[in-house]
């Protein structure tokens, strides 16, 4: 995780906001932590509040891929539908 963080850093540079493991607020009801998140802004833009319209949603799987397919990919579904 910690080369897809630093990978996405240098591709994004500055304006963006490269978060590992720290949540993102998709609606009320659900706040996932993808391991790796690119939102726009600062580190600054989401001390007060998770960032709600990430760019970028990077989740790392190997044991549980079939639960995050299933699960995490059905909360973006829901966002993108709005």
């Amino acid at each position: 995780m910690e080369l897809t963080t630093e990978a996405l850093r240098a591709a994004f540079r500055p304006g963006w906001a490269v978060r590992g493991q720290d949540p993102v607020a998709l609606d009320d009801e659900s706040e996932p932590e993808p391991d790796v998140v690119v939102a726009p802004g600062t580190h600054r833009d989401y001390r007060d509040a998770h960032p709600s319209q990430p760019a970028l949603l990077v989740e790392v799987s190997k044991s549980t891929i079939a639960l995050d397919r299933r699960y995490k990919g059905g909360l973006l579904d829901r966002e993108s539908r709005g």
